[in-house]
Formats: structure tokens, C-alpha cells, sequence
């Protein structure tokens, strides 16, 4: 499974929880700190072609971010 997320505090959760999955996640990802993946751009304004570059099994978002 790869994940992508675009909502920085499931950024969080995906990674505390299940870290080997999240391959992706937007500049505003602070937490955990020291998170490691590659940045997608923002929540409102992602990097469609890099999204998809990382090939996600799934990409989280939130419509209200």
C-alpha cells in the first residue's frame, strides 16, 4: 500500500500508525517531525503530476482543507 496525504493532521496519524506506507504528503506536513517523504506542494494547490509520479494506492484528502 502507498499513501499520499494531502490533510497535514492524517499526515500525522498515517504516519505514527502505519509509517511504512506514507510515500507523500504536502509542505505543510510538519508532524511528526522529521518526516521523511517526498512534499507534493500544498493542500489547496497539490502537484497532481508528482502525486501521481509516486503511483498512491490512495491519496487522503479533506474537501474543508
Amino acid at each position: 500500500m502507498r499513501v499520499v496525504s494531502l490533510v497535514p493532521s492524517l499526515t500525522e496519524a498515517v504516519a505514527v500508525t502505519v509509517p511504512d506506507v506514507l510515500v507523500g504528503a504536502t509542505d505543510w506536513c510538519t508532524h511528526p517531525a522529521g518526516l521523511d517523504v517526498t512534499r507534493v506542494g500544498g493542500t489547496k494547490n497539490p502537484d497532481v503530476p508528482r502525486i501521481a509520479a509516486l503511483a498512491p494506492d490512495l491519496v487522503v484528502a479533506n474537501e474543508e482543507e
